[in-house]
Order: C-alpha cells, then structure tokens, then sequence
C-alpha cells in the first residue's frame, strides 16, 4: 500500500536534522502511486526541481525568482479544477506547470533554495502565500501569477474571505517544512473527503500519522476514517500509539484495540 510506504518515508525523512521540502512533498505524491514507487517519485521531484533552477535568476531577489516561476515557466494557478487531487501531488504539479496556492509556492520556494534565493512559505488562513525572504511586509499570491501584496492587502484579502476576521502576526508567519507538509495534507484529505472517496482520505490520515508528534484529534480522526474502511487492524495500530501517550487511559485504549481487531474479520 503506498500510504504505508509513503508513511514510512516521512518518518525516515523526519528522522535527519532538517528534512527537505522537496523530498517531504515528493513522499506527498508518492500516496497517488502504486506500491514500490514512492521513492522514484520522490526523486522524480527533486530532479524536476533541479531542472526548473538551471535557468533560475541567482540575484537573490525574490520578486525577480518569483517572476521567473510564475512567468518565464508558466506555473500557474488550476482555476479550471481547483479540486483535483493532482493538484497537490508535486510530480504532477511540476508537469503540467498547475496546482494550487500551497504547491505552487513549494515549487517557487525549492526553486529559489537551489539559487540562494529565500522565499518564505506563509501559512496564511484559507490561501497559501510566499513572502520575500527580505523585505518581510511584501508577499507574492502563488495563484494570482505572483501578485505582489503588502500587509494592508493581505488584511482585506483575510476579511474578504472571513468577514470580521483581524489580521494577526500569526497569519503572515513562515511556516516550517513538517507544518508546510501537514497543511499540504490536510488540504488532500479534504478534497478527498468532499468526493465522498473515504479510503483516499484513510490512506492520507494514515500518512499524518508520521508528522512529528501529531495531536490526539489527529489521530482519533484516522482511526474514524480507518474503521469507516474497515481497516480495523490499522485502527487499532493508531490506538496502540494513544495508550503509550495517554497513560492515564492506556488501559482503555487497549481494549478499544483489541475490539477492533476482533472485527477485521
């Protein structure tokens, strides 16, 4: 299975100091994928990045990386589909030049790491957005072709999505590799979830699972997912995880575990 595979090369890549972007998307992509493939895409991805840079402007500027990607290449956002999977698979992405906000920053991001050039990947609320890695109040809209904002900007957009919200420090943060990841997979999970295509959003829980110290939400929505499927031994192996956490439970998330096993059948 290529979400066990995929999983199981997360918690490889989070092992090391600083894992990749590249790499930690590549595994990403890797769940869209028969089994024994993860690994080939994962470096698919990192050559397909490799060649995306030889070109690449080494100014260090980022309005001028972020012009070559969203111009020069013609990465753009997938207006037409918004919702296709193979939007947040970064093979693909990185093939047909389309994707939406959070993949298309990655590529922008992997691209300019390969040149010297930073560019902050922006965990902003309901839209993914890059910052420059110098000027820390202008930020680029990977959808828009690299639209540049300033902060009042990304305060309307904010409250044009979610009337009343306020712009806090918070929304316009850079986020980390493993949050980038989580966030690419929750943005998967819940595509899937929307076509009614359970054992997708199963096999994309089950892939959260190797984050580093996923919540307890977390995992109690893969084990609903994963018993929904009826993949009750892989309900019960999450289970197993929660008691050695929860301690003061342990003893009650065993037995759920061991009904659930009583159930494969």
């Amino acid at each position: 299975m290529s979400a066990t595979e995929a999983a199981a090369s997360l918690r490889e890549l989070f092992a090391s100091a600083n894992p990749s972007l590249d790499r930690l998307a590549g595994c990403v992509a890797g769940l869209a994928r028969p089994p024994g493939r993860v690994a080939t895409i994962v470096e698919g991805v990192v050559r397909g990045l490799d060649d995306l840079a030889v070109d690449a402007p080494a100014s260090g500027d980022g309005s001028e990386l972020v012009d070559y990607v969203f111009g020069a290449l013609e990465f753009t956002g997938n207006q037409a589909n918004y919702f296709d999977p193979q939007n947040s698979y970064l093979d693909r992405v990185i093939e047909r030049r389309l994707g939406i906000p959070i993949t298309l920053a990655v590529v922008a991001a992997e691209v300019g790491r390969r040149v010297g050039t930073t560019l902050r990947l922006i965990g902003f609320p309901g839209h993914f957005l890059l910052g420059d890695g110098d000027d820390l109040a202008l930020f680029f809209d990977p959808f828009a072709g690299g639209r540049r904002l300033r902060i009042d900007e990304c305060a309307q957009m904010l409250t044009d999505m979610f009337p009343g919200a306020v712009l806090e420090p918070a929304h316009t943060a850079a986020l980390r590799p493993h949050q980038v990841t989580g966030r690419m997979l929750n943005n998967l999970k819940q595509i899937h979830l929307s076509s009614g295509d359970l054992g997708s959003a199963a096999d994309v829980a089950l892939v959260g699972l190797a984050l580093p110290d996923p919540e307890l939400a977390v995992r109690l929505e893969a084990i609903k997912l994963l018993e929904a499927v009826g993949r009750h031994d892989q309900a019960a192996e999450v289970l197993d995880t929660i008691a050695e956490i929860d301690t003061a439970n342990a003893e009650r998330h065993r037995k759920a575990a061991t009904l659930l096993r009583f159930n494969r059948n």
